[in-house]
């Protein structure tokens, strides 16, 4: 029992604490103008691999865990006192599936570029197969995200699962190749010269303009700090997902990040 807690609290307000911290080290002891700790990102084959491996962990992730999470989501739906957030959370599960689309495509091709820098040089080069590879390319991107569609999707009876993909022991493991995907991805993007240095800081007089900027900006930014995030950590929190409480989460995880648009 005290292992579930702990495992649950590390997928969930344990991510929120990490990112918190990362997001709190860039913000209040980021490099001198110009510089970026994390340059080797472009120009690094192992780096390359890193991010294909939490590409491929985040279909490997959703597959493993398809069974677990719907037989949980199963005896919830036998009970009247609890909704299954597949029906509460439609739309945003449509929304940030959608979202994960796109995002797996980014990481997919970060990769395969670092990986293989001689692919930079294919812009430069008038060939039939560049259009076939590029499209070849978005079509294995987006195996996780069909992965993770149908990790969403109820399985169908008729075809009962082998007894170890049922078995808790598994969904463990595929929280853990989440897990990984969504930190690789918060340390790519987090670590992002453009996401932190270069910006402008914005500088309201008195306490009215403050005000204003919080209430406008403040929100805007989160939205969309929290649409590129939550799509590679929604299995992880699709049973908290759209409540409350996940929300504010996700609002103090992101607000280093946030403040450090708003001050520079």
């Amino acid at each position: 029992m005290l292992f579930a807690r702990l495992w649950r609290f590390e997928v969930g307000r344990g991510l929120d604490v990490g990112v918190f911290g990362l997001g709190s080290y860039y913000a209040f002891f980021a490099p001198k103008p110009g510089t970026n700790p994390l340059d080797y990102v472009y120009t690094s084959r192992w780096v390359g691999v890193v991010i294909l491996a939490a590409w491929a962990a985040q279909g490997f992730g959703a597959w493993m865990k398809r069974w677990p999470l719907h037989q949980r989501l199963s005896q919830r739906a036998t009970d009247p006192a609890l909704r299954s957030p597949l029906k509460d959370a439609q739309n945003q599960i449509f929304c940030f599936t959608c979202w994960h689309a796109l995002i797996s495509g980014m990481m997919f091709f970060a990769g395969a570029v670092n990986l293989l820098p001689e692919l930079r040089n294919l812009d430069h080069v008038d060939h039939w197969t560049n259009p076939v590879l590029v499209l070849a390319g978005v079509a294995i991107s987006l195996v996780p995200t069909l992965m993770v569609w149908r990790a969403l999707v109820p399985p169908k009876a008729a075809a009962p699962p082998r007894p170890w993909m049922a078995d808790r022991r598994t969904e463990f493991v595929a929280d853990q190749l989440l897990t990984f995907s969504y930190v690789v991805l918060s340390v790519t993007i987090l670590g992002e010269a453009a996401m932190l240095q270069g910006t402008r800081p914005i500088n309201p007089e008195g306490i009215i303009g403050w005000a204003a900027t919080l209430l406008l900006l403040v929100p805007l930014l989160w939205l969309a700090l929290v649409w590129f995030f939550v799509p590679f950590r929604m299995l992880l929190m699709l049973e908290e997902l759209g409540t409350w409480k996940s929300r504010l989460a996700l609002f103090a995880a992101m607000l280093p990040l946030i403040s450090q648009y708003i001050v520079g």
